[in-house]
């Protein structure tokens, strides 16, 4: 299959992936997920006491709110925040001594892009016991309101995430008790389910496979960073295995062929339930590409990744070796052995169809 019908068919099931659970991140509180679109966020608040937690990427947390030219840990403008959030407050790192203007600055400096590594290390929110006014400097303990100007840090506060957030009530944010963190998008808007400790939309929620608690405690297969605490959305799939959306995104653009493309990173299962439509394309191809003779009397012994069961002798095909249990093509080949043709079989092979190879020729 070429390179361009391969593209073609991955963006024919992207939206068919789209449409699967995504689970939202659990440390939401930070940056913005990839997708206006993409449904579940968090904003900064996951207290990971609860668990994994599903929230939509509305506006909220998907896209702390930027201000112009801002270095980590540098004042925005007149005191008002970082490129992650717009609050007039800082916080004192309890891990370090430090002063940033969220979890995310210090995460970036003591984490990210600490050389050190017996040095690096992320801070604990929950933790936090004393913040700065950046509008008279008065240090006192996380609240809503200066105690001595009465300036209001942030539109949006929640005491149990210390977190603040001036677009928060415009993102829709909530605290959600069973999620342990702060979401975005309305609290009508969501249901959580304490079976998978997370949130969905009520449409989804009805019918969702539930989860292990401990599913989105994993890191995500393709990059290795925290699927519970990454505030870009993750997708479960129909393994049950949980990928970030924008890893599983990269992963079918750079994949050399459809089947790999809609593969599990881990178990290398179908990542839809209804591959049925990508198996009739792959038909198609088997039936219009010819084998060379020589490949005419090999066969293969095939494993199926989705059935698990073994099919002791397919034709090889260089378009795909389908497994005769399923109809899937997510198969892998196991041995592969010739058959000596019957005596007067490679004639009738030659002339199969004259007026082709005439053409071709």
């Amino acid at each position: 299959m070429t390179g361009e019908n391969h593209t073609e068919n991955v963006e024919e099931v992207q939206d068919e992936q789209d449409r699967q659970e995504e689970v939202p991140r659990q440390e939401g509180e930070e940056e913005p997920a990839d997708n206006e679109d993409d449904w579940y966020e968090v904003d900064e608040d996951d207290d990971a006491d609860s668990g994994f937690s599903d929230a939509e990427s509305n506006d909220g947390e998907d896209e702390p709110s930027k201000s112009d030219n801002l270095a980590v840990n540098q004042p925005a403008g007149e005191h008002e925040g970082c490129e992650h959030y717009k609050r007039r407050c800082k916080i004192l790192a309890p891990c370090c001594g430090e002063w940033f203007w969220c979890r995310h600055c210090h995460n970036e400096s003591k984490m990210a892009n600490e050389r050190d590594y017996k040095k690096a290390h992320e801070l604990d929110r929950t933790k936090i016991e004393e913040i700065e006014c950046e509008s008279c400097f008065h240090r006192q303990k996380p609240a809503a309101i200066c105690e001595k100007c009465g300036i209001r840090f942030a539109e949006y506060y929640c005491d149990k995430c210390k977190f603040w957030d001036d677009k928060g009530v415009e993102k829709g944010a909530f605290h959600c008790d069973g999620c342990g963190i702060c979401r975005v998008g309305g609290r009508e808007n969501y249901k959580h389910c304490y079976g998978c400790a997370a949130c969905y939309p009520p449409e989804v929620f009805e019918n969702h496979h539930c989860l292990s608690a401990e599913t989105m405690k994993n890191v995500c297969p393709v990059c290795q960073a925290s699927l519970f605490e990454s505030t870009i959305p993750a997708v479960v799939l129909r393994c049950g295995h949980g990928i970030h959306s924008t890893c599983l995104r990269e992963l079918q653009r750079n994949a050399p062929t459809i089947v790999q493309a809609m593969r599990c990173p881990l178990c290398n299962k179908s990542t839809q339930e209804d591959m049925s439509g990508i198996w009739r394309v792959i038909d198609e191809e088997v039936a219009r590409v010819r084998m060379p003779k020589e490949y005419r009397t090999t066969f293969v012994r095939l494993h199926c990744n989705d059935c698990e069961s073994i099919t002791p002798k397919v034709p090889f095909h260089i378009m795909g070796m389908k497994c005769g249990k399923c109809g899937s093509y997510n198969t892998q080949e196991e041995d592969r052995f010739t058959v000596e043709a019957p005596e007067g079989d490679d004639e009738n092979v030659e002339e199969e169809n004259p007026e082709q190879e005439q053409q071709q020729q």
